[in-house]
């Protein structure tokens, strides 16, 4: 599945994470989503639960000890993807870790059952087990970006209804009348202490396209039949590998957490464009309180919506929408500070608010999200840029590549206001996390290149992207 980027005038389009080292110190990932659990509609409101496996794939143990808060927790969340947005459209409770197995899926593993997960080996968590109420403990006493929590955490033991602390979503939000040619996504994350500590935080969320089955009044979710899970990817980052007309932007805080920001716009008739902006927290304790989208004199700027994930069964978070302005100069959205209320809605860990607009002008590019605890700076900001153009797959990529002779992969090149230079346009590959070599795309002519991915061993992983100057 690919992934779109643009930078320094160069398109890219990346069909596989590029390849790491090992990491230093412990660091978990979700390597699989693997199995669901669903449960019965309790009103307007569903759930399911899904099962994980995780890895190790640093070079020291990650600490997994039950009844202490050195272990693991594991949220859940609900993902929309079509239309031209990408909504948050549920979320769990945490799963609290207790136990590791030390199996091999990873890699070459040594280590016994117990208290820690030892370098590449992994830990499988059933769907029943994620969806465990009494296992559950909420999201607002962990910072994701230290890793630290309190144990016993709260609401630990207690159970409930069907849908109680479990992956909530209202049954309105996957309705596939309403909502046509939508595709579905759950994400798992897990976040440790100790993987924190390491620097290790970034890359502990991983993704899985899902089915919708059942009735209106209780829905069955499903595993997408032939769907792998997306390791180290968030659900945000699936959106522009569906649509490239989305632009992805990351924006770190300074000394503190992750965000994630895209966009998408969408001609209306009109004349005015539809302007959809995604804002993604993977781990930042200071959260987000406000985005400033700068915009033209003269813009006409019309119909501002907003869209969250619900807090539920007891989380202490307020649900209030953020009110949204036009200045003339900025669309803005915003809730309270930290200081004003310290359960204001928002954009906590693990969550991702949607906001839109319609507009004769198109914005300046310019995004600014302003923090919600206090601290330097209060806020950051990110610019997109016009892609020069955009890259495709006319047919999708292979899942697997030939040992004896090339794969051919066909790439299509749309221009956006430049053109493209087919003396510059490159194959860049490496094979089982070697060193990325690069060789030149074949040009067929017109809009169309040719990646011929070279033959690996069988086994062996190959991690691509082609590239191409403007």
């Amino acid at each position: 599945m690919p992934r779109l980027g643009y930078a320094l005038g160069l398109a890219v389009l990346i069909l596989s994470a590029p390849a790491r080292a090992q990491s230093t110190g412990p660091d978990v990932i979700v390597a699989a989503v693997h199995n669901i659990a669903n449960y019965t509609a309790v009103g307007g409101t569903d759930a399911f639960s899904v099962g994980t496996t995780s890895c190790n794939i640093g070079t020291a143990p990650l600490l997994w000890q039950a009844a202490t808060p050195n272990h693991p927790v594991i949220a859940q969340h609900l993902y929309r993807i079509g239309d031209g947005r990408c909504d948050m459209i549920g979320q769990s409770w945490l799963k609290h870790g207790f136990a590791t197995v030390n199996s091999g899926i990873c890699g070459s593993c040594s280590g016994p059952t117990g208290q820690q997960l030892y370098p590449f080996c992994s830990d499988p968590y059933d769907a029943s087990l994620n969806g465990t109420q009494s296992g559950l403990g909420p999201k607002f006493e962990v910072d994701a970006h230290t890793g630290v929590f309190p144990y016993p955490y709260t609401g630990q033991f207690a159970s409930g209804d069907d849908v109680y602390k479990r992956l909530q979503f209202a049954l309105a939000d996957v309705d596939p009348v309403a909502y046509p040619g939508s595709t579905y996504w759950v994400e798992a994350h897990y976040v440790s202490p100790d993987d924190a500590a390491a620097g290790n935080q970034d890359n502990n969320a991983s993704v899985r396209e899902l089915l919708v089955g059942g009735s209106p009044v209780d829905r069955i979710l499903s595993l997408a039949a032939g769907s792998t899970t997306l390791q180290q990817t968030t659900a945000l980052e699936v959106w522009p590998t569906l649509d490239p007309a989305v632009q992805l932007q990351i924006v770190d805080v300074p000394g503190e957490g992750r965000l994630q920001v895209a966009v998408r716009g969408t001609d209306l008739p009109n004349g005015s464009t539809r302007y959809v902006y995604a804002v993604h927290n993977l781990n930042s304790h200071r959260s987000v309180r406000q985005i400033d989208v700068a915009m033209p004199a003269g813009a006409l700027v019309q119909n501002l919506d907003f869209h969250a994930p619900t807090w539920h069964s007891g989380e202490p978070y307020s649900n209030a929408a953020w009110p949204g302005a036009y200045s003339g100069s900025a669309v803005t959205w915003s809730t309270d500070t930290e200081a004003v209320d310290p359960n204001a809605n928002a954009i906590r860990w693990g969550t991702t608010y949607t906001f839109s607009f319609d507009s004769d002008l198109p914005p300046t590019g310019t995004v600014t999200l302003g923090l919600f605890r206090a601290g330097s700076p209060a806020g950051v900001s990110t610019v997109f840029t016009a892609p020069p153009f955009t890259l495709a797959l006319p047919v999708p990529a292979p899942a697997t590549v030939s040992a004896l002779a090339t794969t051919p992969v066909d790439v299509q090149v749309t221009p956006v206001g430049d053109t493209h230079d087919p003396a510059d346009a490159q194959l860049r590959y490496s094979v089982n996390g070697s060193v990325f070599v690069s060789e030149p795309l074949v040009y067929l002519g017109g809009d169309l290149y040719r990646a011929n991915l070279p033959p690996i061993p069988f086994g062996f992983q190959l991690d691509w992207y082609v590239e191409i100057g403007a």
